[in-house]
């Protein structure tokens, strides 16, 4: 009896398309998967830094924050005799609310004068800024 041969069948494979996708290679840990690292949850601890230092700058900015001095400058008059020295005053609106502050008309501006002055603008500043808000 003869044996018969078996004859195997060899198919080529066709190359791969490029269409096809292919799953992106994932980074395997050296370490392996349990082992606490902290490589395998990175998105999530990086949001939470970035969280923390957010809010660490934030309370800063808070805290360092002038808000009285932002907005009007601090104004160190000269007073000479009881009078106002015009040159003191650096701000143009405040010279301007100045040259009509003399109450008495005795051409003198006297402290009392100019802390109404200030006062009178520090208000409308406030209710500009109230209104700005709103």
């Amino acid at each position: 009896m003869q044996k018969k041969s078996s004859v195997k069948k060899t198919t080529k494979r066709a190359a791969p398309h490029m269409a096809t996708v292919r799953a992106p290679e994932m980074h395997e840990c050296q370490c392996g998967t349990s082992c606490g690292c902290g490589c395998h949850c990175g998105k999530f601890k990086k949001f939470i830094v970035l969280l923390i230092v957010f809010i660490l700058g934030f309370a800063v900015a808070k805290i360092t924050c002038c808000r009285g001095h932002r907005h009007m400058p601090r104004i160190q008059p000269k007073f000479e005799n009881g009078c106002l020295v015009m040159d003191s005053i650096k701000c143009p609106k405040m010279q301007h609310e100045l040259m009509f502050a003399d109450t008495d008309m005795n051409g003198c501006i006297t402290s009392i004068e100019f802390d109404s002055v200030k006062k009178s603008m520090h208000k409308k500043m406030r209710e500009h800024r109230e209104r700005d808000d709103d």
